[in-house]
């Protein structure tokens, strides 16, 4: 599944299509409370990726896209103390 599926914010879409990865993307949660992800891509290795894709490498990818999907899924139904 392509990243920009699973994060569908628009400063995140943003930031993937103009592919300058210098800084993170910062996504601000709309709420009173002051939260806020940041985001940063970085190259994994030489090779691993196809012309203009970043991937990660192909034995890790499923796992971390599992583990981040538990993880999102646990911290959205998880009531703010």
């Amino acid at each position: 599944m392509r990243i920009e599926n699973l994060l569908r914010e628009p400063e995140f879409v943003r930031y993937w299509r103009d592919r300058d990865f210098t800084n993170p993307v910062v996504i601000r949660q709309r709420t009173p409370e002051d939260c806020y992800l940041s985001l940063q891509v970085a190259p994994y290795g030489t090779g691993t990726a196809a012309a203009g894709e970043r991937r990660l490498a192909p034995d890790s990818s499923e796992a971390v896209r599992r583990d981040f999907v538990a993880n999102a899924s646990h911290e959205l139904r998880s009531p703010s103390p």
